[in-house]
């Protein structure tokens, strides 16, 4: 199911079928063994996250996913760089933007979708699991943090990110 939130937002809905289980194994473990960006706020994986899983059909299937929907918006992008957010206690992520075209965030798991993306310190997104939202990532956003003592109660939020650039071949 597609939404249509703007000319510049738009939401899918019941992405895959496929279970979060194995995804979230694959992000802990290149998080564990070191594919972390010290650059950004606790837990964020390197940009090179799908070059690492390609070779993984679910993580085939979750591209060509993503790829199908950010196609249906403009036919002229290819993937730039992808990775994993992972939304821990400790976590404080900041406001930011992106030097592309579009950027396409996969829900992965998110127990309460209330904690999904503020855009411009004042609208949220819900962040429903299995959703991807897709937007022009010029626009300052971020991770809505969750505060310590909800994520007690939900724990970890993940999602996958993949950006896109202008195809000008």
């Amino acid at each position: 199911m597609q939404i249509k939130l703007s000319d510049k937002f738009y939401l899918f809905k019941d992405l895959i079928t496929l279970s979060n289980k194995s995804f979230i194994k694959d992000i802990d473990q290149q998080i564990d063994s070191g594919n972390l960006c010290l650059e950004v706020p606790k837990y964020q994986t390197y940009n090179n996250l799908y070059d690492i899983m390609k070779h993984k059909n679910n993580w085939k299937t979750l591209y060509n996913a993503i790829k199908d929907k950010v196609l249906s918006i403009n036919k002229n992008i290819e993937l730039h760089s992808s990775w994993a957010n992972v939304s821990k206690e400790s976590s404080c992520f900041i406001n930011h933007t992106h030097p592309t075209e579009f950027t396409a965030v996969y829900y992965l798991k998110n127990n309460l979708s209330c904690f999904g993306t503020i855009i411009e310190d004042s609208v949220i997104i819900p962040g429903e699991e299995n959703s991807l939202l897709i937007f022009d990532p010029k626009i300052k956003h971020s991770i809505v943090n969750t505060p310590n003592n909800i994520y007690k109660n939900i724990g970890p939020r993940y999602s996958i990110v993949f950006d896109f650039i202008s195809d000008r071949k």
